[in-house]
């Protein structure tokens, strides 16, 4: 396929990447563990928490509530947020990535269909500086001090540690942006939404194409150790 001219260079990658993953499927395997190693793994986890340890403490959403009933987001996890279409759930990932860069300094990546990455960036500025999505996105009614003051607010966004993506949504090309992210310091990873992805099914049932992204997703917060938020 790669030496066709018509072929398009996301096939080919996205063909590849199907075939080593089928490859990957086959010979890996895990070994198993006596009640004795997964005991001692588990006190040494314990106490690099009560040490204090910021990896083993998880990160935190920075809203006190939901980290009360969560606790904190660990390596490997895999946080699905479901909900109807409108219910808010964009503008949830946008008050977690203001919490974890503004607050907490840490790295983010996100994988953004439901908007562009543009349209996030926006919503990211209105959130830190109170100035309306409405202004912004008809910036011909700002005045000249509105206007600064949005420049002003979108030099400091510009400056916040996270990575945007919104293109090619198959899971094969998701799956290598998601490992680009996070060998580029990415310490959760965000997707806005699960729906909007495909894993390069022929026609096949959409329920259990969506039940293999989320598996493949959990996979992949796994290997790579950063918990995934994915939006449903």
């Amino acid at each position: 396929r790669c030496y066709k001219d018509t072929s398009d260079e996301f096939d080919i990658l996205d063909y590849a990447q199907t075939g080593v993953s089928e490859v990957g499927k086959k010979v890996s395997f895990k070994t198993e563990q006596s009640g004795k190693t997964i005991a001692e793994e588990a006190k040494k986890e314990m106490r690099a928490k009560r040490s204090g340890d910021p990896k083993a403490l998880g990160l935190k959403t920075g809203i006190d509530n939901l980290d009360r009933q969560i606790g904190s987001l660990l390596p490997s996890d895999l946080i699905v947020i479901a909900a109807r279409p409108g219910m808010g759930k964009s503008s949830l990932v946008t008050t977690f990535l203001k919490n974890m860069t503004v607050d907490y300094g840490k790295k983010c990546g996100l994988l953004t269909f439901e908007m562009s990455a543009k349209q996030q960036f926006w919503r990211l500025v209105s959130q830190v500086s109170d100035i309306s999505m409405s202004k912004i996105k008809n910036s011909e009614r700002m005045s000249d001090e509105e206007f600064a003051l949005y420049c002003d607010w979108s030099d400091y966004v510009e400056g916040l540690p996270i990575l945007y993506y919104d293109g090619a949504r198959s899971l094969s090309i998701v799956s290598l942006k998601i490992k680009a992210m996070v060998a580029q310091g990415a310490e959760i990873i965000m997707i806005d939404y699960v729906q909007l992805m495909n894993n390069g099914g022929n026609g096949g049932n959409r329920e259990q194409e969506i039940s293999s992204i989320t598996r493949e997703l959990k996979s992949l917060a796994s290997e790579l150790g950063v918990p995934i938020i994915a939006l449903s």
